[in-house]
């Protein structure tokens, strides 16, 4: 009987684990209904302009720690709104597209020329409260696996902390660092 509740809890934190994911899972599928009107009209309507977007940033990030997964994408929302385009005549088109109808703006990222792309990842700062560095909680997916681990400067330049009193002492400290809290501050 014992070992049948140890089981059954071990199923039950299991079974919240899972549920707290589909719920972090649906708040990232309904990414889409927060994207900004003038990357909608990209995907709905630049298709007639010869626009083909691969996705939004959002699509090729894949959170390996889902501890962070909500204040991940708290920290990074104009990030994953970015644009991924094949490549440079597309990012173009997509610019062209949006001049056009008069308003908006999107940030474009050229798929092709990512695993080039050379980025700046601050040093890591020497102090017992920082819990790790948001590049080692994420995995690039979709092609950009190979591009470099600080392709996007606030990612490249983010630590993890636990606790606001940390944050606020750090920040001083290291002006050109971001430290992420796991609500999303």
């Amino acid at each position: 009987i014992q070992r049948s509740r140890q089981q059954l809890d071990e199923l039950r934190g299991e079974l919240s684990r899972y549920r707290a994911r589909r719920d972090s899972l649906d708040e990232i599928l309904s990414h889409r209904a927060y994207t900004t009107e003038s990357v909608k009209r990209l995907f709905e309507q630049g298709q007639t302009a010869g626009l083909k977007p691969m996705g939004v940033m959002a699509d090729f990030m894949e959170l390996t720690d889902p501890t962070w997964e909500k204040a991940s994408e708290t920290f990074l929302h104009e990030e994953l709104e970015y644009v991924v385009v094949h490549d440079w005549a597309e990012a173009e088109s997509g610019i062209g597209f949006l001049r056009a109808e008069g308003d908006g703006r999107a940030t474009f990222l050229v798929h092709s020329g990512a695993a080039e792309a050379t980025a700046r990842m601050a040093e890591r700062p020497e102090d017992p409260a920082i819990a790790g560095r948001l590049v080692d909680a994420l995995r690039l997916t979709n092609g950009f696996s190979q591009a470099p681990q600080g392709l996007l400067d606030r990612v490249g330049n983010c630590f993890l902390v636990n606790e606001p009193a940390d944050a606020q002492r750090l920040a001083p400290r290291y002006p050109d660092c971001h430290f992420l809290l796991p609500d999303g501050t």
